[in-house]
């Protein structure tokens, strides 16, 4: 902990290059007046005060309660808005009448955790800017090398994890693909870095970028995974996600925020997963039972992820989300997963194509996917269901 109270009622984090507000507003208020406020806020000559990202406000509860008590007299046990862009809300129902808070509350079941709460309600707030005399922040490109360099790493093991299958009629070419995806990764931290490509020749962040996009777009080819499937078996969901984490990476390195934060790590999701994609499962109730054992022991985290997984089958209509939602009925809520329970409820039976399905439509064709009358019955059914045992829940 780098914090330094400079004695002008600010104060400033040499770890994160952060300057605080020391005083929050002394009432509490809804969203949109805490960002009015902070955009409003002139304090020690300064006025690019700003609402914190939940990711700051995460770090600076994590630096302790009573340590934090020394800088910030008036330290609220509450929670405090968290600036929210509509990118972030992608699997929220109403993304505009939402946004996150994160709990400064020790005793709290939330403590230091981002979560979500209507607008409307009224929470604490602190301004914050960059700025704060100290070391700067790590440059979006640095943050993006590392990141292609650890997703380049994951790619490798995936071959270890997922082990090519011997067989004679397979195009012995399978076996480059993954060294190849790993050396192009690689190939762009380097160039992020130099400026320079493979050959010395210069090149630009636009080039790289526009390298990785048709990166992703060929891997995700439903012809490209499908291949890849019958040299390593089970290998496209781990594909797809590596390629997911990568688009997440391209803007970071656009400076743009991410359209979507990665799914987070889920036994019981990574369960179901093999439950919707295998085939020939005599016992699925056996796979259901054992996800909602793994997602109990993770809480919140596995509830959101699961929200998550099950917004993905509901876009593919893939008739397997009949098990994500019996799953989803016998575990804890959290406002992510009422409303993906909610949105399947109210899905209907066709819906455009998503350009890269996760998992198998029911039908398809003409540039829609979709569930049969039948199934939709039987998925409305699962949903209405879920939903009445989340309610028992709360």
């Amino acid at each position: 902990m780098m914090l330094k109270d400079n004695g002008d009622g600010t104060i400033s984090d040499s770890c994160t290059g952060l300057m605080w507000q020391q005083a929050e507003n002394a009432e509490e208020m809804n969203y949109e007046d805490a960002v009015a406020f902070c955009k409003n806020l002139i304090l020690a000559g300064n006025s690019d005060w700003r609402l914190p990202t939940k990711e700051e406000l995460v770090a600076l509860a994590q630096i302790g309660d009573e340590p934090l008590r020394t800088f910030f007299l008036e330290l609220q046990q509450e929670r405090y808005w968290a600036f929210t862009r509509r990118s972030e809300l992608g699997w929220a129902e109403s993304p505009d009448r939402i946004a996150y808070t994160v709990d400064f509350d020790p005793d709290s079941g939330n403590y230091c955790r981002p979560t979500t709460y209507f607008r409307v309600y009224k929470y604490f707030v602190r301004g914050v800017r960059t700025g704060g005399k100290s070391q700067p922040i790590k440059s979006e490109v640095v943050s993006s090398n590392e990141a292609l360099r650890t997703l380049r790493a994951r790619v490798e093991r995936l071959g270890i994890d997922h082990p090519r299958q011997q067989r004679p009629d397979l195009d012995p070419q399978l076996d480059m693909q993954l060294p190849w995806i790993a050396r192009t990764l690689e190939e762009a931290a380097t160039a992020l870095e130099s400026g320079r490509d493979p050959f010395g020749n210069p090149i630009t962040d636009a080039q790289v970028i526009s390298g990785l996009r048709k990166l992703v777009q060929m891997v995700c080819d439903n012809r490209f995974l499908s291949a890849m499937d019958l040299g390593h078996p089970g290998i496209h969901t781990a594909l797809q996600r590596c390629m997911a984490e990568l688009e997440v990476i391209i803007h970071g390195i656009e400076g743009h925020p991410p359209a979507a934060s990665p799914p987070p790590a889920s036994k019981g999701v990574k369960t179901l997963i093999s439950l919707c994609t295998k085939m020939g499962i005599l016992f699925p109730n056996q796979y259901v039972n054992q996800a909602v054992e793994e997602l109990m022991q993770e809480g919140e985290p596995g509830s959101r992820a699961l929200a998550l997984l099950i917004r993905e089958l509901m876009e593919c209509r893939s008739p397997k989300i009949t098990h994500a939602l019996a799953a989803a009925g016998r575990i804890a809520p959290t406002p992510e997963l009422v409303d993906a329970v909610r949105a399947v409820a109210e899905a209907p039976e066709l819906t455009e194509a998503p350009d890269h399905p996760s998992f198998t439509p029911e039908i398809t064709g003409g540039g829609r996917v979709g569930w049969t009358s039948g199934t939709h019955r039987k998925v409305v059914g699962k949903a209405l269901q879920a939903e009445e045992l989340l309610k028992g829940h709360e």
